[in-house]
């Protein structure tokens, strides 16, 4: 069975190679928002040398980094369910002896192994060389923020999913869309880390999946992570364990709790589906 999961992935990925001018537009797009955003904290920064903990150099590191996960490195459900219900072929993947959820994770696996290679790695090493900052980074973080970034690309799917399943009602995904990028760029630190935030709403953000997609994962990885509310800090209390074990307990708790949240949520709008195009 796996194997035939597996062929979506590949399909994804020669796909994506037979359209690859869409990904280098792209990358260019991205390229140009990361010029934007590195101005604006220059701007931002006259005249201070730390705002929210973070010195210049520091903010500049992480919104390279942002930039970098969000330009292809998360895998996304709402693309593939809104253009495969828009278009009617959602039809003929019902009618498959296979789960549609999984089908389309293994779609989106396909593509992210696809834009990770042509959009990350170029935005990434682009922004490094524009920053001109790399902090000393030892393996052991190297290794937690890997496996944090896949995890986060893991849940994203998924919490993405519990949202766009609802197209089936709403007949269309661009109005979800909108809400679905606003709220993940706002709480998941995806262009203002949110230690920028009032402490409060720094500390009620906490206790929602999103920081684990992008800001714990970043935080992590320059070394200034904690795990001040939320359930890191349950874990961390209770466990007495160190703070990037307790984020990584926290990651795995959310996926578990958001996988099965998504496919019943994906099987109950489902039942209302009818396709724009069929």
């Amino acid at each position: 069975m796996m194997r035939h999961y597996l062929a979506y992935s590949t399909l994804a990925v020669k796909e994506g190679v037979a359209f690859k001018i869409n990904l280098f537009t792209s990358l260019f797009g991205g390229v140009i928002r990361l010029i934007l955003l590195v101005s604006v904290w220059k701007a931002i920064y006259i005249g201070k040398e730390s705002m929210a903990g973070y010195s210049e150099e520091e903010i500049l590191f992480y919104i390279v980094i942002a930039t970098a996960m969000s330009a292809g490195g998360m895998l996304s459900a709402g693309s593939i369910l809104g253009e495969r219900n828009f278009t009617g072929d959602i039809i003929v993947d019902l009618i498959r002896p296979v789960s549609i959820p999984w089908c389309y994770f293994f779609i989106s696996l396909g593509r992210f192994y696809l834009r990770f290679w042509i959009k990350v790695i170029p935005t990434l090493i682009f922004g490094l060389i524009l920053v001109g900052y790399v902090p000393f980074i030892d393996g052991g973080r190297i290794a937690v923020f890997v496996w944090l970034f896949l995890g986060g690309a893991f849940l994203h799917f998924w919490l993405e999913l519990c949202i766009m399943s609802f197209t089936f009602k709403t007949k269309s995904s661009f109005g979800l869309g909108i809400l679905w990028t606003a709220a993940t760029s706002f709480l998941a630190g995806l262009v203002v880390p949110i230690a920028y935030y009032p402490p409060a709403l720094h500390n009620l953000i906490l206790w929602t999946p999103f920081p684990s997609m992008v800001y714990t994962p970043i935080s992590v990885l320059m070394g200034n992570a904690t795990a001040s509310s939320g359930l890191g800090a349950l874990y961390q209390d209770f466990f007495n364990l160190p703070v990037n074990a307790a984020l990584l307990i926290e990651q795995i708790s959310w996926i578990l709790l958001t996988l099965p949240l998504a496919l019943r949520l994906y099987r109950w709008n489902e039942k209302g589906v009818e396709a724009q195009g069929g």
